[in-house]
């Protein structure tokens, strides 16, 4: 038996704005500092937010 699997556009569009979120308050702090280093928060803050989805697994 094999199970269909569909594409949903809801968790599409939840990944991009979790994912623009991100980009957008590392480039607010950016704009405010006027310090690039800071543009390091995007890949900080996805990966803890999948430590914090998978840490029950």
């Amino acid at each position: 038996m094999t199970t269909k699997k569909t594409y949903d556009p809801k968790k599409t569009l939840e990944k991009f704005g979790i994912a623009f979120l991100e980009v957008l308050i590392a480039g607010a702090i950016v704009y405010c500092t006027d310090r690039v280093e800071f543009l390091m928060l995007v890949p900080i803050l996805e990966g803890l937010r999948n430590w914090l989805k998978n840490r029950n697994k």
